[in-house]
């Protein structure tokens, strides 16, 4: 498991990519391009969390749960 977090990176930057495109063709509004910014940064900085670079890991966390914490709010605030 040395390399899991590289692999959730590329994952958590391919569902961004492929879910904000999803989003684009459905509404048409440029604000579904944020998500597929989000996960073009994960993917340019993913070598640097495979090489367990210290320096580059917080830009990766930070964004991950800010978009998480910000789905969850959503998700729970529809459910009521």
């Amino acid at each position: 498991m040395k390399q899991a977090p590289f692999f959730a990176t590329l994952v958590n930057g391919a569902s961004l990519v492929l879910l904000g495109i999803w989003g684009y063709l459905d509404s048409g509004s440029p604000t579904a391009f944020i998500p597929v910014g989000l996960g073009l940064g994960f993917f340019v900085l993913s070598p640097g969390v495979k090489s367990y670079n210290k320096a580059i890991r917080p830009y990766c966390c930070v964004p991950c749960f800010s978009h998480l914490s910000r789905f969850n709010s959503t998700f729970l605030a529809g459910a009521q």
